[in-house]
């Protein structure tokens, strides 16, 4: 071989060298950037999961007491059920002594 064809092969291979530490110095920067990112996913996932509850916490403090309006139905559906019960009662005793 030529000392020229060596020469282009040494400058070659110092090249492929240089590239290859810049690669390996950009893949270690790539993966402490991952391992930042995933951290921060990791506090961004709790911090989520708090503000998922508050506002469910908000959500449910504005709902209202149904207590009352449960109550209030409770009494009219008594007060239709006794009310229906007086009218059927005697149609029902009139139809029982017809058959009779």
């Amino acid at each position: 071989m030529s000392e020229e064809r060596l020469t282009r092969i040494e400058e070659g291979l110092t090249e492929f060298r240089t590239g290859q530490q810049t690669l390996t110095t950009e893949v270690a920067d790539l993966r402490s950037g991952q391992d930042k990112l995933s951290t921060q996913v990791v506090e961004l996932r709790t911090h989520m999961g708090v503000l998922h509850e508050e506002t469910l916490d908000r959500i449910a403090a504005l709902a209202p007491d149904l207590g009352p309006i449960e109550g209030r139905y409770q009494e009219a559906d008594a007060q239709l059920r006794e009310d229906i019960n007086r009218r059927l009662e005697p149609l029902e005793a009139w139809a029982r002594d017809r058959r009779g």
